[in-house]
Order: C-alpha cells, then sequence, then structure tokens
C-alpha cells in the first residue's frame, strides 16, 4: 500500500531498489552479498596483517642468532639446529 514512500516497502524500500527490481527478495539478496563480500575482505586484511607481523618476529630472532653466532657465542651446530626450529 506504501510502497517505495519513506521506507513503508520493507528493506528493498528503504534503499530505493523498489523502482528498479520491485522491491522484496532480490535488494534483500543484494545486500547479504554485500555484506558476505565486506566481511571476506576485513577477514583477509586481518590475516594478511597477522602473517607481516608474524614474518617479521620471526626474521628478528633470526637476525638476533645470526648476531650471536657472529660473536661466536653459539657454535655452527647450534646455530643450525636453532636456525632450522626458527624456520619451521
Amino acid at each position: 500500500m506504501f510502497r517505495g514512500y519513506g521506507g513503508y516497502g520493507g528493506f528493498g524500500g528503504c534503499l530505493g531498489f523498489d523502482r528498479f527490481y520491485g522491491g522484496g527478495f532480490l535488494p534483500m539478496l543484494m545486500m547479504g552479498i554485500f555484506a558476505v563480500i565486506v566481511v571476506a575482505l576485513i577477514v583477509l586484511a586481518v590475516n594478511k596483517i597477522n602473517s607481516s607481523s608474524k614474518r617479521s618476529s620471526g626474521s628478528a630472532a633470526l637476525d638476533e642468532l645470526k648476531i650471536k653466532y657472529a660473536k661466536g657465542e653459539i657454535t655452527e651446530e647450534e646455530y643450525l639446529r636453532r636456525k632450522r626450529i626458527l624456520s619451521e
């Protein structure tokens, strides 16, 4: 009855989709797909940030290990063993 006036036509009516798609299921489906895409992009961004921080912390540990080996604080065998463990 009030479809398209101030959002009374349901979720699609609020956004003006009823002019093009007739309101109802299709606009709701489109908004759902959009929400899933936004959430997926957020998850990917967080994973990328976490993986880069893990790499930098592992890199720092390897740098420290190299310094200890260069100073002669650890043997070559100990260096190689620790390097293998850190690389895993």
